[in-house]
Order: structure tokens, then sequence, then C-alpha cells
């Protein structure tokens, strides 16, 4: 009977409805009956979680990878570094690295339909030898080698030719004789298999650490070259210490890594195919340290820029997005504008500031710069020059604690590891499964469960930052550009209501168009 009721309901109706239900429901439904099951599988497999928190997740990534009928579904994959809330990452103290997750790795490379992956790190990382004051015995779980391993691994699985004797330099360097787990127990070289036509890469928590090995292979530069790959979402996270976090400031890494950015990650050849972009840091960047864009090879099909606390102070970044002719959407989460700055030399000629500066005699003369970048003159550029094919302008805050994800709302670890990716999702209004009553809601639920987006309250849009010596200040505590005198507040009071007048001309554009402003 069951059957002959679910035959009266067309196929289009069956797959919307199962479209809705968890991963565990989709899995119970394949048991039903075999009209069910047609319908529930493809979606319970379409994407599948590797995690290193169990080591049954390895064994049923395995599995899947092995099964044709279930691997030839798979079209995302999110592997997840996290082993769980016993492990203090940032102290590193009994970790032992996920054997058993890092033996499935090179199975990616049997599942020929992947089109999105996912690789998320802990927010905690670690440093190699950088000077006395810097040591190589960081207490950090996840070292420099082992990110190196998983990217390694996962690059070399995409373009086909991931080989047994990889495994073994893995397990020398990260110390895993003995756990009893080889993937030479699951299959054998991936040598013939080809390249997988990867279409989107996100990267959360990738380190600030330049690591030329993985670079410069040639895994790293086909996959991301490739014509098919269109998407690259990254959030980068820092060493640092607890009690001095200024202290990444005086780190060469940091320099280093954004120097080479536009050289490597976004070298010609990937940034001439990417239609969607997403730069994150966890500190500010684009001023210190500097992230030329310009280096960036030309960016013709860009059709989705984020940002997240990328600081704008010159002329030239306002006129580097106004030149992307082909951007429909553009978001600014908690990205604001320098205007004023107090450093210590040397500078470059462009008056940003230089690994030396941090690590210069602390008595050297100081100097004072001020900025005269304004957001009503950069929204009015952007207005004009992305006119008539700018679809959505979104500026707020997002989700940096985790507040709005159950599993990082009480972890430090997983806080705000998803920022990077739920930009364009719906701002927040409630709690986010709570009611106006604060019961619980299905329908707001179902509403954020891609994430949460930016919140546009106006602590959290048109905001200006300071930088004094080596930390970031926030004087206007996101509410008023002020300075200490008479005169700083009347510019502070001014400059607000240009730059507020100027954002609604900007909305108002795109109303024009027809697109509302998510």
């Amino acid at each position: 009977m069951p059957n002959a009721h679910l035959a009266n309901v067309s196929a289009e109706i069956r797959s919307l409805i199962l479209a809705e239900l968890p991963k565990e429901a989709l899995l119970a439904c394949r048991l039903v009956c075999r009209i069910l099951s047609a319908h529930a599988t493809p979606l319970a497999f379409r994407h599948v979680l590797l995690s290193a928190r169990h080591a049954a997740s390895a064994d049923a990534f395995v599995r899947i990878s092995e099964t044709e009928h279930l691997r030839r579904l798979v079209q995302e994959v999110t592997c997840d570094t996290y082993v769980g809330d016993w492990c203090r990452y940032r102290g590193g103290k009994g970790y032992k690295p996920p054997a058993a997750f890092l033996a499935a790795l090179p199975c990616l490379r049997h599942l020929r339909g992947l089109r999105a992956l996912n690789i998320f790190f802990s927010r905690y990382t670690a440093r190699r030898n950088v000077g006395m004051r810097f040591p190589t015995t960081l207490a950090v779980a996840e070292t420099a080698d082992f990110r190196f391993r998983v990217l390694h691994t996962v690059f070399q699985a995409l373009r086909g030719t991931w080989a047994r004797k990889m495994w073994i330099a893995l397990a020398l360097d990260l110390h895993l004789q003995g756990d009893g787990v080889d993937p030479v127990l699951y299959d054998g070289d991936g040598v013939g298999e080809g390249p997988i036509e990867l279409e989107s890469l996100a990267i959360s928590n990738l380190s600030d650490f330049f690591d030329r090995r993985l670079t410069r292979t040639r895994a790293f530069h086909e996959v991301l070259a490739s014509p098919s790959f269109k998407s690259l979402k990254l959030l980068f996270t820092h060493w640092e210490k607890e009690i001095e976090p200024e202290l990444r400031l005086e780190l060469p890494d940091l320099y280093e890594a954004y120097q080479n950015l536009p050289l490597t990650w976004l070298e010609p050849g990937v940034a001439r195919n990417l239609t969607t972009l997403s730069l994150y840091d966890r500190h500010y960047f684009g001023w210190c340290p500097k992230l030329d864009l310009r280096l960036v090879g030309g960016l013709p099909n860009l059709r989705v820029l984020a940002l997240g606390n990328y600081v704008f102070s010159h002329n030239w970044q306002v006129d580097w997005v106004a030149g992307l002719r082909s951007l429909r959407e553009l978001y600014l989460d908690d990205c604001p504008i320098l205007w004023r700055a107090i450093v210590r030399p040397p500078l470059d000629d462009e008056n940003y500031p230089t690994a030396d500066a941090f690590s210069a005699d602390p008595n050297n003369d100081r100097i004072e710069l001020g900025l005269p970048l304004r957001w009503h003159a950069v929204l009015a550029r952007w207005r004009d020059a992305l006119a008539g094919h700018l679809r959505v302008f979104s500026m707020g805050s997002g989700d940096w604690d985790g507040k709005a994800q159950p599993d990082e709302q009480h972890n430090d670890d997983l806080a705000g590891r998803r920022v990077f990716l739920t930009y364009d999702q719906p701002p927040p209004s409630l709690p986010k499964s709570l009611s106006a009553r604060g019961t619980p809601d299905p329908f707001i639920s179902a509403r954020y469960d891609g994430g949460v987006g930016l919140r546009r309250a106006r602590e959290n849009v048109l905001q200006y930052v300071q930088f004094n010596v080596d930390r970031w200040v926030e004087r206007d505590a996101g509410v008023l550009l002020l300075d200490d005198d008479e005169i700083g507040i009347q510019f502070g009071v001014h400059t607000r209501a240009l730059d507020e007048a100027a954002l609604e001309d900007m909305r108002m554009s795109l109303t024009k168009v027809q697109v509302v402003d998510i």
C-alpha cells in the first residue's frame, strides 16, 4: 500500500521532499522501499564527510570510494581534521595524527564525479624555525608538516598521481609507524586514473606559512589552473602567542605568504578561470600584511567576490574592485578603511609597513600617517563603475565567533571556521533555532541551514580603523569615527553623514536593476 501511494506522487515532488531531509533520514529512507531508495540514494551520497574524529568515518569513506554505484554519486566532499573535544589544539597535549583519516585521503582519486572539496584545519597553526624568539618547539597539534601532507595528498589524488611511496614519506614525517593503518590495504596507486575535474575548493584555516613544498608541485598548479576550476575560498589563520598576539606581526612568514599569494593560489592561470573568490583572514590584512591584488593576473570571469577582514587604505584598491567588469556580487565582511596609522620605519614606497618595521629598535622615531580614503568616495566610485552589472552589494559582519553554528558555539577550536563560506546566507534576526517566543522553530532553523550571513546593523557597516605601532585600534567602536579633539569630532560626524548617504545611493542603484541587497 505505501508503494501504491508513493507511485501516485510525481518523481519531482518526491525528490523535492527528500531534499529537505537530513543525511540520517535519507539513509533510513533507502531501506523503506525501492521507490524511496531510488530518490534518496543520490541525495544521501551527493555530499560525503571524511572526519578525523572517528575512525569509522574513514572506513565509511573508503567503502563508498570502493563501491562503484555509490562513488559515482559523490559530488562534494568535506575533509575535517578535527579529532575531538578532548584535544587541546593550542597546546597539542596528547595529540596524535589521525592515521585512519590520512590513509583514507588518497581515495579521493576514485570519486570521478567530485566537483567541490572543502578542507577544514584547526585555527591554531605552528611555525617553523624563525629565530630564537619563535622556536620550533611550539606546542600546536597541527604542525606545518601535517598540513603539508594533507594538502599534498589531496592535490596528488585530484591529479590522479598519488602513489604508495607518498604514504611512506607521510608516515615518516608524521611518525605514524606502528599505527596499523596503510592505504595500500585499500587499493593501489592512482596513476592512470587521470585528473578529477574539480570546480570548487574551500580551505578553512589555511596557515600563513608559505610552504614551497606544496606550491612547487605540478599537482598544485595543474589542479588549480584546470579549465574546470571556478571557485576558490580561503580563510587564513596565524600562529600567535596567547598573551602576546601582536607578535605575529614580527614574523617574516606573514608577509611572505601574502606576497606570494598572487603568484601561487591566484596565479594568472588560476585567476582567469575563477567565477567565485572568497578571501578571508582571522585578522586584518591588506595593509599589514600587504596584499597587492594588482599582481593577480586579471579576473575576467569573476562573478562573486567576498572579502573578510580586508583593510582598504589606498585608491588603487578601490580602482581594482571597480575594474572587475564581470562582477555580479560583492560582499565585504568586517572590511574597514584605515584612516590613521602610527608606525615605525621602514615603510615601502607606498607607505605599507614591512616586516623589518616590527623588529626594529622600539626607540626608533615613529611616523604618523593620515590616510584620506573615505567610504562615501569609495561607494560613489563603485556605484558608477559597476552600474548595470553589479546585482548584490552586502556589507556587514559575519559569524566570526561561531555563535550561529551549534558545533562552534562552545568550542574555541571550531569557532568561525565557516564564516568565509556563509557570506551570502540570510542575515541573523533571531537565534538560530528559536522563534520570537524563545521556543524551537523549525522554519527559522531551516532558514539558517546554510549558515548565517552578514549582520548589517549600523555598527557593522561603514567601519574605520586605526593602527598604533603594533596593533589595530578600533577607536570608533563600530559607531563613530572620532578623534580626541573637537575638530576630530566634527570630522567624524560629517563623515558619518556622507557615508550613510553614499551607502543608501549604492543600494538604490541596485534596486533600479530589480535586485535586492541580501
